[in-house]
């Protein structure tokens, strides 16, 4: 007599043996746990064939078919499965759609905006855009890069795809003037850093409270207030050389920076 194996969680079909007949009753066959006599179904593409303890027959379990998002609720891929999947829904995602993703929303699948991977710019003052996902191009954007930091974007009004990015006087001066105030800030951050500036500022304003108080400065503290109003002095000169540089019209390259 044959018998069917059947996994002991799953109940799923495993194998046909032979029944070992019973030595204390002849004619009898034992049928051990997790077997049955009933002859599996016939075998179904997307199933499995599985035993019904309850009502003692053989089932088919159908495939389930799941949709796997991202951290995000991107879609990102279509699996079969007869267990559960994480980070899945059965729900069916929609056909692909160019320029569009798949995003899952309260259980249903929406088509949203995925420009992340664009590079477009700002036509008012050329900046480059980050996307987020379903932020949308619109017509103050533009594909086109930029000749340089300061550009103007010139409109054609008879054929917007003759617009484009311009080179003018007004454009060149602005870079002129951002080249000094970058070289001012080097100069002044290479000798003086950020956090230095803030700790003298911060001894410095000690001091004043000091005095304030009616206290009098040690010898130490006196130089080293000689030595912030030095520092102090010197930024101070390095930005006047920068704004007289703008104001003049003077080019980086011809800029002494000595005080």
């Amino acid at each position: 007599m044959k018998i069917y194996n059947y996994d002991k969680e799953t109940k799923v079909f495993l194998s046909e043996a032979d029944a070992r007949e019973n030595p204390l009753e002849e004619g009898k066959f034992l049928i051990p746990a997790f077997a049955t006599d009933k002859t599996p179904l016939d075998e179904k593409i997307d199933n499995r064939i599985i035993f019904d303890v309850v009502n003692n027959k053989w089932i088919y379990e159908a495939i389930t078919t799941y949709y796997k998002y991202d951290d995000e609720n991107i879609f990102i891929e279509q699996v079969k499965s007869y267990e559960v999947v994480e980070s899945a829904t059965t729900s069916k995602v929609l056909s692909a759609k160019d320029g569009k993703i798949a995003l899952l929303v309260n259980d249903v699948w929406e088509y949203s905006e995925d420009n992340r991977d664009k590079n477009y710019w700002l036509k008012d003052d050329a900046s480059k855009i980050e996307f987020a996902l379903g932020d949308v191009v619109d017509n103050t954007m533009t594909d086109i890069e930029p000749l340089n930091d300061f550009p103007l974007w010139e409109v054609n009004i008879d054929d917007d795809k003759l617009s484009k990015w311009i080179d003018e006087p007004i454009a060149t001066e602005k870079k002129r003037e951002s080249d000094i105030t970058f070289k001012a800030d080097d100069v002044i951050y290479t000798k003086y850093p950020q956090i230095k500036q803030n700790k003298l500022q911060s001894q410095g304003l000690k001091l004043t409270l000091k005095i304030a108080k009616g206290g009098t400065l040690t010898a130490d503290e006196i130089l080293l207030e000689e030595s912030i109003l030095a520092i102090d002095a010197e930024i101070t000169a390095i930005r006047e050389i920068e704004n007289t540089a703008i104001t003049d019209g003077t080019l980086l390259a011809d800029i002494d920076w000595t005080v």
